[in-house]
């Protein structure tokens, strides 16, 4: 999967959001994405493929859909897999999460100036996938809606976003 023509032929297509929001978002991942570190991702890093022991990570499990792409992806991924455990009077308090996690991968594996200015769109483009793969699967119109609620939330929140890098 190319991160750009995934989102922007998939899954902007088929979530069907406002359409000035994607053409600006289109134009900014299409600067971005060749310019992206790509290694192999595990896709699907939330807190319960995470293994702890004694407080620290110990391992990942369910790698069935891992694959070479942008290293971005698995971080921004996990933050958003925990947007939908805060209360919409606690999600302040997400900023905190993202920046934990940006700033301790960063302490580890630097990030480039150009994923700095990328986790935005990357975060947006997790929410456009998930949206899209909802639609039209009855037991996830739940989801679905709280997936549109929370690219709200994130495209409301772009500054504070950018500023937790």
């Amino acid at each position: 999967m190319d991160l750009f023509r995934h989102v922007t032929e998939w899954a902007l297509p088929k979530s069907n959001v406002n359409i000035e929001l994607s053409n600006d978002f289109i134009v900014e991942l299409g600067e971005l994405c060749p310019q992206l570190p790509k290694q192999l991702i595990h896709r699907d890093t939330h807190p319960e493929n995470i293994l702890w022991y004694d407080g620290d990570v110990s391992g990942f499990i369910d790698f069935d859909i891992a694959q070479c792409n942008v290293r971005l992806w698995d971080i921004c991924y996990c933050a958003t897999a925990l947007l939908p455990d805060c209360k919409r009077e606690e999600r302040a308090l997400w900023f905190d999460v993202l920046r934990n996690i940006l700033g301790g991968y960063d302490s580890v594996a630097t990030l480039t100036d150009v994923e700095k200015r990328a986790v935005y769109y990357v975060i947006c483009s997790i929410m456009f996938v998930f949206i899209a793969w909802g639609i039209g699967q009855d037991d996830y119109s739940e989801m679905t809606k709280a997936n549109r609620e929370m690219l709200e939330f994130i495209v409301q929140n772009k500054e504070r976003i950018s500023a937790s890098i």
